[in-house]
């Protein structure tokens, strides 16, 4: 027997089931890995099991969390800082159209490529433009900003 729970979303006129929202959305989204990370052995917090290749969360705030941290540790340790260097770290050329995904996030940000970046304050942006690139450009603003805050001020402990 199937059980199907409407969320009384509706939207034109039409009920719109959890079901249906949920496989609509994009990948990442679907497994609170907006940044699309690789499963790794990293102990992330809320660290579910991985979907296919893809690391998944058990909340939107622990995929987010993830993808910062990671963005920031290169930013902070390894010394990349800008654009164009985290992407490549990132979004490695092996997986990746490098190239147009720089293009992709300095357009989004208005910010040059090769020009230094300003952590933490520009990382909300960069995320953003991550997650657009990632995950589409009508998920840009999927996640609140009291969401992403969170998110980097658990990244940057």
């Amino acid at each position: 027997m199937n059980i199907l729970i409407l969320t009384g979303v509706i939207a034109m006129g039409l009920i719109v089931t959890q079901d249906k929202l949920i496989k609509d959305l994009p990948h990442g989204i679907r497994i609170n890995n907006p940044f699309n990370l690789i499963h790794t052995s990293i102990p992330w917090r809320g660290k579910i099991e991985p979907v296919g290749r893809f690391e998944a969360f058990n909340d939107p705030i622990f995929g987010l969390r993830a993808g910062l941290r990671d963005v920031w540790n290169d930013y902070r340790i390894d010394g990349k800082e800008t654009i164009r260097e985290l992407i490549n770290e990132f979004a490695p050329p092996i997986e990746n159209n490098t190239s147009a995904y720089v293009k992709s996030v300095s357009d989004f940000m208005g910010h040059g490529p090769d020009k230094p970046l300003n952590f933490p304050s520009q990382l909300a942006l960069f995320a953003r433009a991550i997650i657009r690139h990632e995950n589409g450009a009508s998920y840009v603003n999927y996640y609140s900003s009291d969401q992403l805050n969170i998110a980097i001020n658990e990244a940057i402990l």
